[in-house]
C-alpha cells in the first residue's frame, strides 16, 4: 500500500505534517477530510511533487518569461472571480491547495495574474500559508480577499468562502459591465457631436469668416455672434488649451489628496440623480462586502474596517470608520450604523432584523440585491431620460452653426432678386 506525505491544516489552524497509508490519493485525501484536515499538499512518497508549473516558478514574481514588469492593475474582475470558483471547486472536491493552484495556474490566460499565482505558488511551496502568500499580492486580492483568506484558514471553510468571494465577485462584474452597456450610447453621441463642433470651429466656420468678410455689420446677428466667438477661441487657442490642461491637472491633484476627495465624494452625493447612484451603489457594495466577511468570520470591526476601504466614497467610508468605533465601545451594529446620517433608515432596520434573527448576512445580502436593482432601474431611467436631452442640446449647437453659415447666403440670394 503507498504511503503519501501530506501537510495539513487543523480547523483550529494548526499545521499538521505526517504520513498517511492509502491505497489511492483519493483515499488519502478522503481519510484525511474524515479527520478534519484540510489537505495543503499531498505527495506520494518516495516521488517528486508535481512539476505542473515548474516553468512559472523558474520565474520572479515580478516579471514574466520576457522579463516584462507585471502590472497587476490590468487583472481583471472576471478573472479573479474565475480563479476563486475553481479554487473553491478543486478544494471542495478534495484536492490540495496546493496542487489545486497548480493545476489553475496553467489555464490562465491572463500573462500578469499567471505571474501572481506563480508567486503565490512558490510562497506556498516555501512554507508560508495562502493568506500569507496573498498578502504580499494584496493590490490584486485586496484586503477583503486576505481578511477572508485568512479567517477561512482558521476555520477549514475556504471552499464556501471561496465560493461566496467568487459569487460576490461575479455580481459586481455583471452590474459594472451593465452600467458601462448603458451608458456606452450616451458616451459616444457626447463623442461624436464634441468631434462636429471642434471640425466646424477649426476647419469649417473661418473658410464662411473669410467669405463673408466683407459684410461687416451687414451679418445677420447670429452670424456676428458665432464668428466673433469663433475667431476669439482660434486665437487664443494656445492659451485656452495651456489653462484647461492646468485646470484639470490642479483637480486631478487636490482630488488624490484625502480632503480632496472627501471634497469631491460630497459633491458627488449632492448631483441630483447621480448622487443617489452613488449613493446605493455604496450601500451595495457595504451590505454584500459585510455579508461575506460576517460569513467568513472575520470579527464585526475588522470587517467593518475593511468595507469602508471598498466602499468607493471617502463619505461612506469615513462614517464607517466611526461606526467602527461605536462597535469597539459596546454598541451593535444597528444603532452605530444609525448614528450616521449617510446611511438609508432601511439599510439600518434590515440590520437591526438581521441582528435579532440572528441571519445578518443573509439579510445584507438581501438588501445588497435590491440595491443593485434599485441602481440599474435608476439608470436605465436615467439614461433614457439622458439620450433626448443630450441630442436637443447639441442639436441647438449644430443648429445655431448651421444659421450662422447659411443666413448670410439666404440675405445675399434674397437681395440679388
Amino acid at each position: 500500500m503507498p504511503t503519501f506525505v501530506y501537510s495539513a491544516r487543523e480547523r483550529e489552524g494548526e499545521v499538521v505534517e505526517a504520513t498517511i497509508d492509502a491505497d489511492s490519493r483519493v483515499d488519502a485525501l478522503t481519510q484525511l477530510r474524515h479527520r478534519g484536515l484540510t489537505a495543503t499538499d499531498l505527495v506520494e512518497f518516495g516521488k517528486e511533487p508535481s512539476m505542473t508549473a515548474e516553468p512559472l516558478n523558474k520565474r520572479t514574481p515580478d516579471q514574466n518569461n520576457s522579463g516584462r514588469i507585471i502590472r497587476p492593475g490590468r487583472i481583471s474582475q472576471s478573472d479573479k472571480a474565475l480563479f476563486c470558483q475553481q479554487l473553491s471547486i478543486s478544494v471542495g472536491s478534495g484536492v490540495p491547495l496546493r496542487e489545486a493552484l497548480e493545476s489553475i495556474v496553467d489555464d490562465v490566460e491572463n500573462p500578469n495574474f499567471q505571474m501572481v499565482l506563480a508567486s503565490i505558488i512558490q510562497d506556498i511551496r516555501d512554507g508560508k500559508t495562502f493568506s500569507m502568500a496573498v498578502k504580499r499580492h494584496q493590490k490584486v486580492f485586496g484586503p477583503l480577499f486576505v481578511a477572508l483568506m485568512r479567517s477561512a484558514e482558521e476555520a477549514g471553510s475556504m471552499d464556501t468562502t471561496l465560493a461566496h468571494i467568487a459569487e460576490a465577485t461575479e455580481k459586481a462584474e455583471q452590474l459594472s459591465r451593465k452600467v458601462r452597456s448603458i451608458m456606452a450610447y450616451p458616451i459616444f453621441i457626447c463623442f461624436f457631436f464634441c468631434i462636429v463642433c471642434v471640425a466646424m470651429t477649426l476647419f469649417v466656420l473661418p473658410k464662411f469668416q473669410e467669405m463673408f468678410s466683407g459684410g461687416g455689420s451687414g451679418l445677420p446677428l447670429i452670424t456676428r455672434i458665432v464668428f466673433g466667438a469663433n475667431r476669439l477661441i482660434i486665437d487664443n487657442i494656445v492659451l485656452i488649451v495651456v489653462v484647461l490642461a492646468a485646470l484639470i491637472s490642479a483637480l486631478v491633484f487636490y482630488g488624490k489628496s484625502s480632503s480632496g476627495k472627501a471634497a469631491f465624494d460630497r459633491l458627488k452625493l449632492k448631483v441630483p440623480v447621480i448622487g443617489e447612484l452613488i449613493k446605493k451603489l455604496a450601500m451595495a457594495r457595504f451590505c454584500r462586502n459585510l455579508a461575506i466577511m460576517l460569513r467568513g468570520g472575520v470579527p464585526v470591526a475588522t470587517a467593518l474596517d475593511i468595507s469602508s476601504d471598498v466602499c468607493g466614497n471617502e463619505i461612506v467610508r469615513q462614517s464607517l470608520l466611526q461606526a467602527k468605533e461605536e462597535v469597539l465601545a459596546g454598541n451593535d451594529i444597528s444603532s452605530s450604523i444609525a448614528r450616521q446620517r449617510i446611511f438609508p433608515r432601511v439599510v439600518v432596520r434590515m440590520i437591526k432584523v438581521g441582528e435579532n434573527s440572528g441571519r445578518l448576512p443573509e439579510v445584507l445580502d438581501k438588501v445588497a440585491t435590491l440595491y443593485d436593482n434599485q441602481v440599474e432601474s435608476q439608470l436605465l431611467l436615467a439614461t433614457s431620460l439622458l439620450e433626448p436631452i443630450i441630442i436637443c442640446f447639441f442639436g441647438i449647437i449644430i443648429t445655431c452653426l448651421v444659421l450662422a453659415i447659411y443666413m448670410p447666403v439666404f440675405s445675399i440670394s434674397s437681395g440679388m432678386h
